[in-house]
């Protein structure tokens, strides 16, 4: 799929960011070089009890 694909725009709209884990030296908590831990989840799957269907993802500086 081409990132101008509208497709990716719509799947990518329907995920939502319930929870942001940046990384924190002074609590030795860090993602390698100082990233940021990402869940997504889609708005319907919490209700469905879907856990399973969530994401993690993550990026570093």
């Amino acid at each position: 799929m081409a990132l101008d694909d509208p497709r990716l725009s719509d799947e990518a709209g329907a995920w939502c960011l319930p929870a942001r884990f940046d990384s924190e030296a002074s609590a030795d908590m860090t993602g390698g070089d100082a990233g940021v831990l990402y869940r997504l989840i889609r708005p319907r799957d919490p209700a469905e009890r879907r856990f399973d269907r969530a994401m993690i993802t993550w990026r570093c500086s």
